[in-house]
């Protein structure tokens, strides 16, 4: 059951599925602001149908990538032969419809849902339009709290919106090293460029929330350690590669650490434990 169930892990790299949950979750305390967070079904539903969004693109972009992959990903399930194109094919569409079917915001997540597709097919073909079309998708996802408190506006909550954008340039910052990692040789300056973004991003965010102590002081530490940590390193595949795990665990970080500023403590550790496990999961998985 393990060998037949591995493939499909692979293939939905299933280390980075928390992430999208945890987006929720920081989600939630973002549109509850210093208040209390409002726990219903609706919580249920924005996190399978984050999920399910998330698994669908990954699943959909090794489709889309499969001739590529042949050449630069033989590892991955579909140039393997363990998952056949079609099949692939038939189970990112049910994820997609799954998303819908879930949320309660469905034209919201149809908007995602289509993006994702122009992603995966279209979109992706230009860098810069690929890399602004996923920072677009994980700010949207971290906004769809709110726009299922506010009934579909998503402009009421200052704070969210805000992180929300420091969001968009983490992950457009993600999305360009994600193009150098196939890349033979890269220019240093580039890759420091783009891995000092997020940790300023994501501090400049939380510095920025009603609660800033702890937050800022975690979050300064953090992002001098990962920023010292990659100082001198030499860029190759393999570096860049362990540089972007780094990085899309760190989307959790980001995301414990709003909890915190927003004042909700005690969201953090779940997102915290959330995190751990998909390291566990990376460990034997890669996430990109």
């Amino acid at each position: 059951m393990v060998l037949e169930l591995r493939p499909y892990l692979v293939l939905v790299r299933a280390g980075t599925l928390f992430s999208p949950a945890a987006d929720i979750l920081a989600g939630l305390c973002l549109a509850a602001g210093t208040g209390a967070v409002s726990w219903d079904g609706n919580v249920v539903r924005l996190i399978v149908a984050s999920v399910l969004l998330y698994a669908g693109g990954m699943i959909l972009n090794d489709h889309a990538d499969r001739d590529l992959d042949a050449k630069q990903r033989p590892e991955r399930p579909i140039p393997q032969g363990k998952i056949t194109p079609v099949r692939a094919l038939i189970l990112g569409i049910l994820c997609l419809a799954g998303c819908l079917f879930a949320s309660p915001i469905p034209y919201y997540h149809g908007v995602m849902a289509a993006l994702v597709l122009g992603y995966d097919y279209v979109i992706k073909k230009n860098v810069a339009a690929g890399a602004v079309t996923m920072g677009t998708l994980r700010g949207m996802n971290l906004l769809a709290p709110t726009a299922v408190a506010g009934l579909g506006n998503v402009w009421d909550t200052d704070s969210a919106i805000e992180a929300a954008a420091g969001y968009f340039f983490y992950i457009v910052a993600v999305t360009l090293l994600g193009v150098l990692e196939d890349e033979k040789h890269v220019h240093r300056r580039s890759v420091l460029g783009l891995i000092s973004v997020p940790p300023i991003a994501g501090l400049l965010v939380i510095y920025s929330l009603p609660v800033t102590w702890p937050a800022t002081g975690i979050a300064i530490a953090l992002a001098t350690f990962f920023l010292w940590r990659h100082r001198n390193i030499e860029w190759n595949q393999r570096t860049i590669r362990g540089a972007m795990m780094w990085l899309l665990l760190g989307t959790m970080l980001y995301t414990a650490l709003i909890a915190l500023g927003t004042g909700h403590w005690f969201v953090s550790p779940v997102i915290i434990a959330m995190l751990l496990t998909a390291r566990v999961v990376a460990h034997r998985i890669s996430l990109t």
